[in-house]
């Protein structure tokens, strides 16, 4: 059992950051680059209307 744990956090997270957190600020990373996305395709297409 303590092998199926121990694979889990062994990703070398900085001193610190629980993987909670750093799957937070990915969340936020992804949703802000999502936005962007979204943002420059209706900006392209309303220009292109």
């Amino acid at each position: 059992m303590s092998e199926e744990n121990g694979d889990l956090y062994d990703d070398g997270l900085p001193e610190g950051e629980t993987p909670e957190e750093d799957g937070l600020v990915l969340k936020f990373i992804i949703a802000a680059v999502l936005l962007i996305l979204v943002y420059a395709v209706a900006t392209i297409l309303l220009a292109a209307a």
